[in-house]
Formats: structure tokens, C-alpha cells, sequence
């Protein structure tokens, strides 16, 4: 909208009247003149009511945010805004801090004047003239000292007024209108104590905005070269209390240190920003949740980032071709931190695919003894190993019996064993401890170790969305791994955790595996690619996974199977595809459990190496409905002796050995149509 056209007199009538005093004014000019003026006043009025109400108010939506000054756009979290505040406050800052400088200096020069003055008192040896001259000395350090402190006061109150202005109340919160403090500006928590700058023990400005660059508030090292794991957790606990979201941007080396997030914390990672582990820390530590990187508190919010750990606790160029044995002697270096019963994993360093697990027997000179109770498939040879402890919390980022938690955007690489993981474990003689309403979206695991996302114990209600492992041509063994881990007793459960359009590609072992005591999991649209199991759901640890569905989800080019429920209950999969794979659906038993009542409906195999949909071992009331089994090297469908009432409807075509081949017993496959 134009601004209102201003009046302009169209006639002057003062001329008229002095020439024709007798006569009336002409009425046609009259009319024109009062005609720009109503329009000129027409035009005023409707452009108050764009700004104004009826009361006299500002009008809703009148004011935007380019409209604000900076401060408050600040306030609000506007970058750039921001950092046009922080450039015109440096100046105050400048001199606030030299104010105190010369505060402190001066306070010293007082300091030494008064012990002087009465030394020169007291000694035999120097003259009064001496001692008064001293004492004359101390009382003017003493006189500057105070001028210095009273200038950086004034320093300090210049660079409030410099951030949050007159229109502040006497706790800081920033006035947004006729005296109402700003709620939904949140509380900027410049009191006078934090603008002493050292002089009355007060700290640098915490939370000028709701988002903080914490190297830069609190002098933390961003570069890498040096440990900043103190600095940087003083940082994040201080901001976490202020209520501001804590910005982190660089290269942060946190030596063996693990960082601790508050709760209700929320920390955002700039572009390119690292978080990195370079030291080891004792292997005890890795007996709780205190061995992993980084730990959040409840309802913890940390978006990005890449979380790093460059350590190698030992190297050797032992020759070894990886095979299970109860000795291998490693010459490695001296001094090492190894003791007997450490679980190590030893792996090539040109090709991290080559490894192997154990436990240390010995370590002595330059002499490590392990006990390899794990070896990759294929017995290749190296001499090229590096060595690192391996621990269930040998990870980049727990959350350990927590709740509430959002972490996005994070990429883990490097040396972990473990990747991001949720934990919460209760003894065989019961607990209530669980990690629960946890979401975890679009992170990215490099090439980790043995597990590329963890959920450990007893967890509810997880959500991963939108998450890929890179398994590293077999480094990484598992790519997503739900394991309550009852070794004895059954005192941990996972229930109601959902998968959404995640991808697990070249892991060595499984690309999603739902263990023990794992209950109504849901996974959607996800796949697994290159991994020899592609989906797992199996009864493990004294426990049986059961009411678990998978729903258009693909498994591709999985050298052993696509889809494999071993001892599960429940459940089933719909509308779900496998494709180049060993076998393409799978159901067997295992530790004595059979699986039964699962179900896959519309589900497709498609060129497998051998059958398509495979029931094997004792199960029990499978349904395969409306199912595709296409080209695939053996049967389109095979059901072993030993497997009870199984129900085949569906369509086959092209499978080298035929339709069905059928042992069990109760089978109903009348319904079965070859094309």
C-alpha cells in the first residue's frame, strides 16, 4: 500500500475575496479544495488501520520480522542478527575487559604500595619520610584501583544497555512492549554479574540469544590441536543452564573424555563440525555407559555433526591367517594398556573386513597373547593389524535410561565398536531401568565395527527414520542390532520400535536383527543390501522375539537369505521383496523354539541361488498367501520333514527345480498356480 496523498490547496481564495469582496466564493474551487481534502483524509485513515486497531494498538500482523530491531531478532534466534549485535557490543567488551585489567593491576600496585609502607613502618632501618611516602604511594594505587574498578562497572553497564538496551527489567528480561517482559523471547540472562568480566567474579556473556557459539563464548579450542574436553563440557553445562541452544561449530578433540549432556539440553552442530575421540579410555570404562563419547540426559535434542574416533590402542606385523584358535602371540609395542581378560578385535588395516575377535590371555614386553573366539568367514591373511578394545559401549553417543531424546543429522566414523546406542539394563533379578521415546533420523554409521545402531536392554518406543549403515564391504558385522542381551533370566524387554525407510548395505553378518524378548517391532519401507542375512528375527538368549511385522521392505542381492525367522513367533511380513538373494524367505527353528504362526502375504522372491520361500526345522501353522516365486535356482517353494501345517497360495514361474517341493506335513498348497 502507497503512502496517503498529502493535501495541496487547489485555489487561493484569500486573493479572490480582497479582489471581489462583494461576491460569494466560487463554488466549483470550493468544492475541489474539500474534495482533496477528504481524500487526503479518506486515504490517512485507511492507512491507520493497516498499523492500528480500534483500540489504538498495534494491529495484528502489522509488525514482521525485518521489522524488529536487532536485538530482538536476536533474541529470537536470527543468525545474523546476532552477529551484527556481537560487532557492535565488541567495543564494550573490549574496554570492559581492560577496565578490568587495569582494575586488577592496579589493585595489585595498592597491594605491594601497603606492604611497602609497612615494612618502611616497622623497619629500623628506613626513615619515616620513607614509610609516609610509601603509605602516599599505596593510598593513590588504592585511589586508581578504585577508579578502574568504577570504570569497567561502567563498561559492563554500557555493554548491557548495548544488548538488551533501556527496555530491560532489573533481571534482564527484555521488555517487548509498554513494560511486558518477553516470554517468548526467552530469558536472555544478562544480569549485572555476568557482565563483571572477572572483576567481581562474575563469567563472559553465557546466552546473549537462544543460540550460542560456544567456542566462542567460552574460549574453547575448535581447531582439534588440543584437548578441549574440559572447556567444551564447562561450556555445555553452563549454556544447558542458561536455556540456550548450544552451537557448536569446528574441530573439537576430547581426548578420552566423555561429554555429558544436561537434561532438556539442545545442541546443534554446524556444517563440517567434529566431535572426536583421541584417546583411549580405560578399559574398565567400558563396563557401564561412562566408556561412550558423548552421553545425553532426558529429552536432549542434538542435530548433526560428525563423531570421529581416530585411536588404535596397539599395531603388528604378525602374520596371521584369521582362523578361531585358543592362542595367537602378536608382537606389538611395550607399555600398552592391555591386561588378561581384555575383549579386543584385531583387524586388517588396508582391508578393516579382515578381522577377528578375543580375549587377551596375556600381555608381557612386547608380547600379546589372544584367544580368538570370532574369525571372518574365508581365512584370509594380513600382517597389517591394528588392535582395539571392543565393548558394548565402546560407542560415539549413548543414551543410557533416558527418555525423550531427538538426535538427527549425525554421522559416526571411524574406530567405534559400537555406533549410536540406547541402553538400559536390568540383572536377571529384575529392574526398572529403560530408554524410552527415543527418535533417531536421517544418521548416516561408517564403517562401524560391530554394530552400526544398538539398542542394548530394556527400550520402548524408538523411532529410527530415514537412517543408513555403510557396513564397509563386512566391517561393520551388524547393521542395526535389537538385542536385549539375556544371558540369564529374562529381566530386559524392547517393545514398540519402529523402522522407517532405513538402509543397511554390505555389513558382514545381518542388515536389521530383532533379537530376544523383542516385541511389536515394526519395519516399513526399509532395505538391506549386500548383507548375507538381509532381515533376522530370532529367538536368542533365553528369549523369543515375537509379534514383529515388516512391511515393503526389499532385500537385495543377501548371500545367505532375504528374510530369515529363526525360532520367532507372530508376526510375518507383507507386501515385502527379495531379490537375488541365497534364499529368499526363510522360516526354521532354533534354540529349541519353533517358529510358528508367521505369516507373509503378497510377498515376492525373485531369482534366489536357491528356493524362494524356504520352510525348514519344526515350524509350525506358516501361512506363504498370495505369493510370487519367480526364476528363483531350486523350488519356488520348499517345505522340509519335520514342519507342520503349512498353508501355500500364489503364483510360480521359471523355478529351475519346480513348483513345490513338499515333505511337511498338513501342507495345503491347492491354491498354489503355476504360470
Amino acid at each position: 500500500m502507497s503512502y496517503p496523498t498529502k493535501y495541496t490547496r487547489q485555489y487561493d481564495f484569500s486573493s479572490y475575496q480582497n479582489t471581489n469582496p462583494n461576491r460569494p466564493l466560487p463554488a466549483t474551487k470550493v468544492n475541489a479544495d474539500l474534495n482533496a481534502v477528504a481524500q487526503s483524509t479518506s486515504e490517512i485513515v485507511d492507512f491507520l488501520k493497516t498499523s492500528l486497531r480500534a483500540d489504538g494498538m498495534l494491529a495484528n500482523g502489522s509488525v514482521g520480522f525485518d521489522q524488529l530491531s536487532a536485538v530482538l531478532a536476536a533474541s529470537l534466534g536470527d543468525a545474523s542478527a546476532l552477529q551484527e549485535v556481537l560487532d557492535q557490543i565488541a567495543p564494550d567488551v573490549a574496554a570492559a575487559e581492560a577496565a578490568a585489567t587495569n582494575a586488577a593491576a592496579s589493585a595489585t600496585d595498592a597491594s605491594n604500595s601497603s606492604i611497602s609502607a609497612s615494612s618502611s613502618a616497622t623497619s629500623a632501618g628506613n626513615s619515616a619520610t620513607a614509610a609516609s611516602g610509601s603509605a602516599s604511594a599505596a593510598a593513590i594505587s588504592e585511589t586508581n584501583a578504585a577508579a578502574s574498578a568504577t570504570a569497567a562497572a561502567a563498561s559492563a553497564t554500557a555493554l548491557g544497555n548495548a544488548i538488551v538496551g533501556p527496555g530491560a527489567s532489573a533481571d534482564g528480561e527484555l521488555v517487548l512492549y509498554n513494560g511486558v517482559t518477553g516470554k517468548s523471547a526467552k530469558r536472555l540472562a544478562l544480569g549485572a554479574s555476568q557482565f563483571a568480566l572477572g572483576v567481581s567474579g562474575g563469567s563472559p556473556i553465557a546466552s546473549l540469544a537462544p543460540m550460542v557459539d560456544a567456542a566462542s563464548a567460552y574460549s574453547v579450542d575448535k581447531t582439534g590441536a588440543t584437548d578441549c574436553s574440559s572447556a567444551l563440557q564447562a561450556a555445555i553445562t553452563a549454556l544447558a543452564a542458561a536455556g540456550a541452544i548450544i552451537y557448536l561449530a569446528g574441530t573439537f578433540n576430547v581426548g578420552s573424555a566423555q561429554i555429558t549432556v544436561p537434561d532438556n539440553a539442545s545442541v546443534v552442530c554446524g556444517r563440517g563440525t567434529i566431535i572426536r575421540r583421541t584417546a583411549e579410555p580405560t578399559y574398565s570404562s567400558y563396563s557401564s555407559s561412562a566408556g561412550a563419547m558423548i552421553s545425553l540426559g532426558n529429552n536432549v535434542h542434538w542435530s548433526g555433526g560428525k563423531l570421529d574416533n581416530n585411536v588404535v590402542v596397539a599395531q603388528s606385523a604378525t602374520s596371521f591367517t584369521i582362523a578361531v584358535t585358543s592362542s595367537k602371540v602378536f608382537n606389538v609395542g611395550s607399555g600398552l594398556s592391555f591386561t588378561a581378560g581384555n575383549f579386543i578385535r584385531g583387524y586388517s588395516r588396508s582391508n578393516p573386513a579382515n578381522h577377528f575377535e578375543g580375549t587377551v590371555n596375556s600381555y608381557s614386553g612386547t608380547s600379546l597373547d589372544v584367544n580368538v573366539t570370532f574369525a571372518v568367514p574365508g581365512s584370509p591373511t594380513a600382517t597389517d593389524w591394528n588392535f582395539n578394545f571392543g565393548a558394548i559401549w565402546h560407542s560415539p553417543m549413548v543414551m543410557q535410561n533416558v527418555s525423550g531424546c531427538l538426535v538427527e543429522g549425525v554421522w559416526t566414523t571411524g574406530n567405534w565398536y559400537v555406533g549410536i546406542i540406547c541402553s538400559a539394563w536390568n540383572p536377571s533379578t529384575g529392574g526398572s531401568a529403560v530408554t524410552t521415546r527415543i527418535t533417531i533420523k536421517d544418521c548416516y554409521a561408517q564403517s562401524i565395527q560391530n554394530r552400526g545402531f544398538y539398542l542394548y536392554g530394556t527400550c520402548s518406543d524408538i523411532l529410527f527414520e530415514n537412517c543408513y549403515v555403510y557396513g564397509g564391504n563386512g566391517t561393520t558385522d551388524y547393521c542395526f542390532n535389537f538385542n536385549p542381551a539375556n544371558a540369564t533370566g529374562s529381566a530386559n524387554v524392547q517393545i514398540r520400535v519402529k523402522l522407517i525407510g532405513c538402509t543397511a548395505a554390505f555389513g558382514g553378518g545381518h542388515g536389521f536383527g530383532i533379537g530376544d524378548n523383542c516385541s511389536y517391532f515394526t519395519l516399513g519401507n526399509c532395505t538391506a543390501n549386500g548383507t548375507p542375512t538381509g532381515f533376522l528375527i530370532q529367538q536368542g538368549n533365553n528369549g523369543v522375539a515375537s509379534y514383529n511385522r515388516l512391511s515393503n521392505c526389499i532385500a537385495h542381492n543377501c548371500s545367505n537369505v532375504g528374510f530369515l525367522w529363526a525360532g520367532a513367533l507372530y508376526g510375518g511380513a507383507s507386501g515385502c521383496s527379495a531379490i537375488l538373494c541365497g534364499y529368499g524367505f526363510e522360516c526354521t527353528s532354533q534354540g529349541g523354539h519353533a517358529a510358528q504362526y508367521i505369516s507373509m502375504t503378497e510377498c515376492e522372491a525373485v531369482s534366489s541361488t536357491f528356493s524362494g520361500f524356504y520352510v525348514t526345522g519344526s515350524s509350525i501353522d506358516i501361512s506363504l498367501q498370495d505369493i510370487k516365486a519367480l526364476s528363483n535356482g531350486t523350488f519356488g517353494v520348499a517345505v522340509d520333514a519335520g514342519v507342520t501345517n503349512t498353508i501355500v497360495t500364489g503364483r510360480v514361474a521359471n523355478n529351475s527345480s519346480g513348483t513345490i517341493f513338499n515333505s511337511g506335513t498338513g501342507t495345503v498348497s491347492t491354491n498354489l498356480v503355476t504360470v
